[in-house]
């Protein structure tokens, strides 16, 4: 499924979010060639949250995809989720700029509860 690798993911996600901001990033789902931004997310609802059940209501647990996250105010976590597990990539505001790393599962990371 993967027709790009996270790294390119996650470099895309950078590229989006210096033009637009993080404050409007919105979560997004890459899966077999759809690429689904999940918009409409109330206020006070945490965007980690709201990406997780979308994944279960997409059917997506344990199926492969990519996702792209607001973490924190000046981070996305992107994330490469197959049959050998899961990958993550930060997209985080460092010193001024925008810089990309790989990064450990995160604690939040829960898409099959």
């Amino acid at each position: 499924m993967a027709l790009i690798s996270l790294a390119a993911f996650a470099q895309t996600t950078r590229e989006i979010v210096m033009e637009e901001g993080f404050a409007d990033y919105c979560p997004t789902l890459y899966h077999e060639e759809d690429l689904v931004v999940v918009e409409g997310i109330p206020d006070g609802v945490d965007h980690r949250d709201a990406l997780q059940r979308m994944i279960r209501r997409q059917g997506l647990v344990g199926k492969e995809f990519m996702f792209g996250v607001l973490s924190g105010p000046d981070e996305v976590m992107t994330g490469h989720v197959g049959p050998g597990g899961a990958t993550f990539m930060v997209v985080r505001m460092v010193e001024g700029e925008v810089q990309v790393h790989e990064h450990p599962r995160p604690a939040w990371w829960q898409p099959e509860d």
